[in-house]
């Protein structure tokens, strides 16, 4: 099995949350989009696993929001 690096893992994990905003808002990609402050086909790209790129993390803050999460900081274990 190929070893998945942290953009790909990090790329998947906000194309899940792109899509569970969608199903819990009821909102089309374009709405969604608009919703975020990112342009309709930027939104496609970072859902699509394809590229991540880099986002704001308010971007990225906005979209977890619209999918019913909250950001919470831990401390990591030392």
């Amino acid at each position: 099995m190929r070893k998945v690096g942290p953009a790909v893992a990090w790329s998947a994990r906000l194309n899940g949350l792109i899509t569970e905003a969608m199903d819990l808002t009821g909102l089309s990609k374009a709405e969604l989009s608009e919703r975020v402050g990112l342009g309709v086909e930027t939104l496609k790209r970072k859902g699509t696993g394809k590229t991540l790129g880099t986002l704001e993390f308010l971007t990225v803050a906005l979209i977890a929001e619209a999918a019913g999460y909250e950001i919470e900081f831990r401390r990591k274990a030392s």
